[in-house]
């Protein structure tokens, strides 16, 4: 996909939108490729939907920190990217906290790092998406590593939620994924979906 004009995904994102206006991977791809294109402006309204129908969604409070930052709202940035930063503490995600943290650092805010001891690091499930405790897959859904990495971090009912978005995305997008690319395209938007680095 990243070799299509960007003019053409802007069009492909914004079908899906419109089909679905509940659609936050739809708008995520839409603000990625706006932002992509120059257009942060119009990248804010795209990843501020995509926020307010998923306020847990990393990726895109991220992309929307970067698309305020690019329109000269340092300051609005810098508060999305603390959401960011709360949600990844919340998930006990110390990767993703640390890099949040660097990204905040850039902009001169100053957090506390996250420490991996600071977590309770015993076998507990925590959904990636909806932050659910309890409803972890018994099977992962797909014989690779990213099915067994979508077992260990997503709940049963957001996997549910995953196979009627996915259906959109391969409709919207036109994917046969008997092709290794279309395969890559619903890999990439499984990872968004699931909130997976």
């Amino acid at each position: 996909m990243s070799g299509e004009p960007a003019t053409e995904r802007i069009e492909q994102f914004q079908k899906m939108v419109d089909a679905d206006p509940t659609n936050e991977i739809g708008y995520f791809g839409l603000g990625s490729a706006l932002l992509e294109a120059g257009r942060a402006d119009e990248a804010l309204v795209a990843l501020g939907r995509a926020v307010e129908l998923n306020p847990n969604f990393i990726g895109a409070l991220q992309l929307l920190a970067e698309a305020e930052r690019q329109a000269g709202q340092e300051a609005a940035a810098a508060e999305t990217l603390k959401r960011a930063y709360q949600v990844a503490l919340r998930r006990k995600d110390t990767k993703g906290a640390e890099k949040i943290r660097m990204q905040l650092a850039e902009l001169g805010v100053q957090v506390q790092a996250a420490e991996a001891g600071g977590f309770d690091t015993a076998a507990t499930f925590q959904c990636s998406r909806c932050g659910r405790t309890e409803g972890q897959m018994q099977e992962p859904p797909m014989n690779n590593p990213l099915g067994r990495e979508v077992r260990e971090k997503a709940c049963e009912q957001c996997w549910q939620q995953w196979m009627l978005v996915s259906v959109k995305i391969i409709n919207e997008l036109g994917l046969n994924l008997v092709q290794p690319q279309a395969r890559h395209v619903w890999d990439v938007h499984m990872r968004e979906f699931f909130n997976l680095r």
